[in-house]
C-alpha cells in the first residue's frame, strides 16, 4: 500500500483528499478480485492521479504568499518575491 501524506502540513485537504482516494479505492477493491500486484497498481494510480490534480492548487498557495506586487500607478507594476 502507497504511504499516505502523513506528517506533512495539509495544504488545500491533501490529506482530505488521501482520505477520500483511500475511502474510495478501498470500496471498489472489496467488488474485485485483483491479485496483490493488481491491487497494488490500482492504489499506485489513484495515488499518482490525486498528488497530480493537487500539484496545482498546491503550488499557488505557497507561491501567491511569497509575491507581493506595488500598487499601480507608481510607475512600478513588477512582481517581487
Amino acid at each position: 500500500m502507497v504511504p499516505p501524506c502523513a506528517g506533512r502540513p495539509d495544504l488545500l485537504g491533501q490529506n482530505s483528499a488521501e482520505q477520500i482516494r483511500h475511502r474510495e479505492v478501498s470500496r471498489v477493491l472489496e467488488k474485485m478480485d485483483l491479485s496483490p500486484e493488481e491491487e497494488e497498481a490500482v492504489e499506485r494510480l489513484s495515488y499518482s492521479l490525486v498528488a497530480k490534480i493537487l500539484l496545482g492548487p498546491i503550488s499557488e498557495a505557497i507561491v501567491r504568499p511569497k509575491m507581493r506586487t506595488f500598487p499601480r500607478g507608481r510607475g512600478v507594476d513588477r512582481v517581487v518575491s
